[in-house]
Parts: structure tokens; C-alpha cells; sequence
């Protein structure tokens, strides 16, 4: 079970002996929660691991996994050196690195 489905599951647990105030409140509660969370997942980065066989640097690995848009490459770069803590972004280390996906 999601976190979503388990908190809207305890919403309705506790509409089941709600009064009638109570009742719409927690109501009007589970509809914003679900709304909330639906709207963060929309916008929330998926991630995925890609893993690179040797040391490369940061900008030719954005270039590989991403393709070659000049005006994303940089900002790509940056994120993997970012995301995985990589020290110098001339040498990011073979292995698994997180990365955000192409969608």
C-alpha cells in the first residue's frame, strides 16, 4: 500500500465515527490530500540509475544519457555532479549514479 492509500485509509477509518462536522471536515481533508499528492508526484523528478564503465566527465555523461540539446547539457552536467556528491566534475567515477529521467 502507498503512503497515500494508508492516509487516506486512516482518513476514512476515522470518518466511519465522525459526527456530522467531523464527517465533512475530514472529508474535505482527504480530498485536499489526494489533490496534494497527486500534484507533487506530477511534478517530482523520476529517477533512475545509469551506470557509466569508466571515469568520465560530467558534461559527456549529460551528453550520453540525454542527448545533445546545448542548452540542457550544462545544467544536466551539473545535476549529476550534484546528485551523486561527485568531488570534480571533470572526473565523475564509473559506477552507479543517480539521474533524473529523459520524460
Amino acid at each position: 500500500m502507498t503512503a497515500q492509500a494508508d492516509l487516506v485509509a486512516g482518513i476514512e477509518s476515522e470518518m466511519q465515527t465522525a459526527d456530522d462536522a467531523s464527517y465533512r471536515a475530514l472529508g474535505e481533508l482527504r480530498t485536499a490530500l489526494v489533490r496534494d499528492l497527486t500534484a507533487r508526484a506530477a511534478i517530482t523528478p523520476r529517477l533512475v540509475t545509469f551506470t557509466p564503465t569508466t571515469t568520465r566527465p560530467a558534461l559527456a555523461l549529460a551528453q550520453d544519457y540525454y542527448g545533445d540539446d546545448p542548452a540542457a547539457l550544462i545544467a544536466r552536467a551539473d545535476e549529476i555532479t550534484t546528485r551523486n556528491q561527485v568531488r570534480h566534475p571533470g572526473f565523475v567515477p564509473a559506477g552507479p549514479l543517480e539521474v533524473r529521467t529523459n520524460a
